[in-house]
């Protein structure tokens, strides 16, 4: 059976799901996050998806070029706290990808605070250099809580389908009665009989 329309369709879905949770990456307070998650950029960029024919009928897969993505969208469970995830941090580690956070923690997208009381007793944030020192602490710091705590996941690819499919469901399925007419045309052409095809 070809399926030329439902591939179309699935191909606008994929787009479409992609753009949804590109948005949800960078959109502040998403998941209950008070930072927008796509910090770099890298990430949404990355996102891609290939639709594939097997014996079964089509399949749309999602990737993503960073190989971290998986574990923000399903999350990661810690060595002391656990998400409900199918990935875990090993009960040995003691700090969490520390090259990858400290090459994020020098870059400009990250600022170093400091924390503090006054002398009123009021606590104060206040943004401190980079220095060699400072980045090393601030990266093993983030580095051990995330060893201890995981990632909790987010499910941005998830919830950009959900919506994609949300808007396009009625599509889908007259792309899917498209191609299931024209097989059913072809075959019962093929056979002798005199039909004729509407079109649509």
């Amino acid at each position: 059976m070809d399926y030329k329309n439902l591939t179309e369709a699935i191909k606008e879905f994929g787009d479409e799901s992609i753009k949804f949770a590109q948005i949800k990456l960078r959109t502040k307070g998403f998941a209950g996050k008070k930072y927008k998650t796509n910090n770099t950029g890298n990430l949404s960029k990355g996102l891609e998806y290939q639709v594939k024919e097997t014996e079964k009928g089509l399949v749309l897969e999602f990737l993503s070029a960073e190989a971290y993505g998986i574990f923000i969208e399903e999350g990661v469970n810690g060595t002391e706290l656990k998400r409900g995830s199918k990935y875990s941090f090993k009960e040995t580690t003691k700090y969490a990808n520390i090259g990858a956070i400290m090459e994020y923690v020098k870059s400009g997208k990250f600022r170093l605070k400091k924390v503090y009381t006054n002398k009123e007793g009021n606590k104060v944030n206040t943004f401190v250099a980079k220095t060699p020192e400072n980045v090393k602490s601030a990266a093993f710091a983030i580095a051990a809580y995330l060893a201890l705590n995981g990632i909790k996941g987010i499910g941005y690819m998830s919830k950009g389908m959900e919506q994609a499919w949300e808007n396009m469901k009625p599509e889908a399925n007259k792309a899917l009665a498209k191609d299931l007419s024209d097989f059913m045309y072809l075959d019962f052409k093929n056979k002798g009989f005199n039909v004729t095809q509407k079109s649509t």
